[in-house]
């Protein structure tokens, strides 16, 4: 997985907005999934993906991982 971008991998599943030095932001899609029912909090942009790290997160829910880790959460 090693060899995949994550900002690829991810943006084709997200939208992504970039905010430069290789950042990406995102609405999260893991917030329904961990009990957060607010649709505010649902539209928030707080998912980032670093494409120099190979890592995203969230702010709020505190998800992080590489790509291997987005597309087993993700799809599951």
């Amino acid at each position: 997985m090693s060899d995949l971008n994550i900002v690829d991998v991810i943006g084709r599943r997200l939208a992504l907005e970039p905010k430069g030095n290789g950042r990406y932001w995102g609405v999260c899609p893991f917030h329904n999934k961990k009990g957060y029912k607010s649709n505010n909090v649902v539209e928030l942009p707080t998912f980032w993906v670093d494409k120099n790290e190979d890592k995203f997160g969230c702010f709020l829910c505190d998800e992080t991982g590489d790509a291997q880790y987005f597309l087993n959460k993700f799809e599951s």
